[in-house]
């Protein structure tokens, strides 16, 4: 399959999985509340976090090295084997120390740092890992439909879910609709993950062997480190707001904020799928066929997200009450303010996986790093005295600086002619019906 039949199938079937999504995060939302939203949100965003800090990018791994062809397959899947043993057990020891030595932490709301909380953050790491694993075998294979349906899959899963505990919630005592969420999202993750075990016996057939190659370590973790630690610093920065917004408002308005961000990221539904494919696609292309699809696909992304920013960004005090309910009102002037960050990041998306192709991944890690001293300084700054607002004004501010730093080394040291890359032209829509 060519990359732009690719590219368009993914992005096609992304439009499912985030209108199932939607709907997911309506019918979750009204069943939690505001408080219990800003709940779900530590919860949520930590586990992304401790994704990211113990995976040690080793999804970015498998697809760098697998469509780049250069190492046996079997070696590398090997190599993650391993990785994600370290992972699973790095975690188990970091989660201990901070229950024994920390009680009291940013990592579990108040009230939910118990045993049965911290069993909870275990069983799922351990499962978004295999899975995040899992997808990045086929995209690295260019099996993107298998990719597209197990997410769509997940998709429909949870938005059946969160409909019957939105229906059932009246009958519900709202101390315990916390805990009926995380239970369903375990057994949601933990049927994707039988999925993929199938899928991956029946189409990649790849037996691990147990066997470690050091040389092959040392050339995988000089290759990620630098982007794990980017990545770590971009997660870190995404939510550093969420510990300072809780701490100086509460989860009340914890729950306001992290809707108006979930919101606006609806967005990113156009830059991720697209970005996904580019990446092993371009991966093996030669240098003129980057260029090509480099400038042809971020001014797709680029132009298409602007529109539906607009829209979105006219429509919200409309949208955010009917779609939400009229306690979530108090987030629409928070979208307004991070809706441009969101437009931004999502143009950033593209560049960023350019610095992943060229194994340039410090300058990902500098334009991170820069992001996060806005974030650090706007934060402490704006979020005591405007709350909310100030938060997202600092996330905005965060977002167009990395932006502007990225784009100014792919400019810079890439060597990428400076050209539009960000306003769809009359002829891409020949290139994008082409077969080549």
């Amino acid at each position: 399959m060519t990359i732009q039949k690719s590219i368009f199938y993914t992005i096609f079937s992304q439009i499912p999985i985030h209108l199932l999504g939607i709907l997911s995060g309506i019918f979750l939302t009204r069943f939690l509340g505001p408080e219990g939203k800003g709940i779900y949100a530590v919860f949520f965003n930590n586990n992304v976090l401790f994704t990211l800090l113990f995976s040690f990018n080793v999804n970015l791994a498998i697809i760098y090295f697998i469509s780049k062809k250069k190492i046996l397959k079997e070696k590398i899947l090997n190599v993650a084997l391993y990785i994600f043993l370290f992972s699973f057990l790095g975690f188990i020891l970091f989660l201990t120390s901070i229950y024994l030595i920390i009680p009291d932490n940013v990592f579990f709301p108040n009230g939910y740092d118990t045993l049965q909380y911290y069993g909870f953050a275990i069983v799922y790491f351990s499962l978004t890992l295999i899975n995040s694993i899992y997808s990045s075998i086929f995209q690295a294979f260019k099996m993107f439909k298998y990719v597209n349906g197990l997410s769509i899959t997940n998709s429909s899963i949870s938005m059946i879910v969160f409909l019957i505990l939105f229906l059932i919630s009246p009958k519900l005592n709202s101390d315990i609709k916390i805990e009926f969420v995380l239970l369903s999202l375990l057994s949601i993750i933990l049927l994707i993950s039988i999925i993929w075990t199938v899928l991956y016996i029946v189409h990649i057939r790849i037996l691990p062997k147990f066997s470690l190659d050091r040389k092959l370590l040392k050339i995988v973790f000089s290759f990620v480190i630098i982007g794990y630690l980017s990545n770590l610093l971009n997660s870190f920065n995404y939510r550093l707001d969420i510990w300072v917004v809780e701490y100086y408002t509460g989860l009340r308005e914890l729950g306001l904020y992290s809707l108006a961000v979930n919101f606006s990221q609806m967005l990113w539904m156009i830059s991720t799928p697209i970005v996904m494919v580019l990446h092993p696609f371009i991966n093996s292309s030669s240098k003129d066929a980057q260029q090509k699809y480099i400038g042809l696909y971020s001014r797709l992304n680029t132009s298409v997200i602007i529109i539906i920013g607009v829209i979105l960004l006219v429509l919200s005090d409309v949208l955010i009450p009917l779609i939400y309910g009229n306690e979530f009102a108090g987030s629409i002037n928070s979208f307004k303010i991070l809706i441009f960050g969101a437009i931004v990041g999502g143009v950033t998306k593209v560049f960023a996986v350019i610095m992943v192709i060229n194994n340039k991944l410090k300058y990902n890690l500098i334009s991170t790093a820069v992001g996060l001293a806005f974030t650090l300084v706007l934060d402490f700054v704006l979020i005591p005295k405007f709350g909310i607002l100030g938060a997202s004004f600092a996330t905005t501010v965060s977002y167009i600086s990395i932006f502007v730093v990225i784009f100014y080394f792919t400019i810079k040291k890439l060597k990428l002619p400076f050209k539009n890359y960000f306003i769809f032209k009359l002829n891409d829509f020949k290139e994008l019906l082409s077969n080549e």
